[in-house]
């Protein structure tokens, strides 16, 4: 990735090194609104993220199974094992 700099030097250099090597940063996927529309295992990637807009269970076995609930308006993340929740969402039309 090329990036357009103010400044250089080493310790930018360096700075976007490491910024390049992320490879698991949050990314939006989705909606969930029923247990299908949970990731399959084999596809899903720590920091994927997805807004539930119907209280649900990840309780289909074809997919990440992991036996927790969720209710509208909660925003979960992937952690490589588990679904986190990371907050509410405001539901509202535009």
């Amino acid at each position: 990735m090329s990036y357009k700099l103010r400044y250089t030097g080493p310790q930018i250099d360096d700075l976007l090194t490491k910024i390049d090597g992320i490879s698991n940063t949050m990314q939006f996927k989705g909606v969930i609104s029923a247990p299908s529309g949970f990731p399959l295992t084999s596809v899903v990637d720590i920091g994927f993220i997805y807004m539930i807009t119907a209280d649900v269970t990840d309780n289909d076995a074809t997919k990440t199974n992991t036996g927790l609930s969720f209710q509208a308006g909660d925003e979960i993340i992937w952690d490589g094992t588990t679904w986190v929740e990371i907050g509410p969402y405001e539901l509202f039309a535009l």
